[in-house]
């Protein structure tokens, strides 16, 4: 998940995502817990922040919106690869998006920290073929492990907000970027006649 301050294979892709959303969610409750027990109340610039929490809830929606249409207006004027991978980005951002804003906002606000800009997903590069594809998954595999890692280490050094942050990228990786890829993938070795079929099924 970048920062602003600012088919049947896409149908796996989706069922991946509220998955994702469950557990990073469950760990931000484990995060609050930990904010609470130690007392770390919200500082005074509270409301403030508070209020950014619900507007960055509501403006990564809103950016996944728009990148829904600018995907499927790509895909329909032939530029299909490129289309998707922006779709794809958007469907990130409306499903998972807010979960992971509110996770990492709260936590900076449980810390006594200012809530910074809203986080958004990027559309990833596309695979040359299903081999590049399975490559790029592999390795949003293991960055996905370093970043659970990085986050349980910052979690029990008492760094709420890096840990929630590294959680984020962590569950993105796993379960948005690594299945994105082999989805884009697969859509890029298509026929041509199957890929012109492909918006009709988004």
């Amino acid at each position: 998940m970048a920062h602003h301050v600012n088919t049947d294979q896409h149908r796996a892709s989706g069922n991946a995502r509220p998955a994702a959303t469950g557990i990073v969610l469950a760990f931000g409750a484990a995060v609050t817990a930990a904010c609470v027990a130690l007392n770390s109340a919200p500082a005074a610039h509270a409301d403030d922040d508070f209020s950014r929490v619900i507007s960055n809830m509501e403006r990564v929606t809103d950016f996944g919106y728009q990148d829904l249409s600018t995907g499927y207006h790509d895909m329909i004027t032939d530029d299909m690869s490129k289309g998707l991978s922006e779709y794809l980005a958007g469907l990130n951002d409306i499903t998972v998006g807010p979960g992971a804003n509110f996770l990492i906002d709260t936590t900076s606000l449980l810390s006594g920290e200012h809530v910074q800009g809203t986080g958004t997903f990027p559309a990833i590069p596309v695979p040359a073929d299903l081999t590049a594809a399975f490559t790029e998954a592999g390795h949003s595999l293991s960055h996905a492990g370093t970043s659970l890692t990085t986050a349980a280490d910052s979690l029990f050094a008492g760094e709420f907000t890096d840990a929630a942050k590294d959680a984020v990228r962590g569950f993105d990786a796993a379960f948005l970027f690594a299945p994105d890829s082999i989805v884009l993938g697969v859509a890029n070795t298509l026929p041509d006649g199957a890929v012109d079929l492909l918006p009709l099924l988004l």
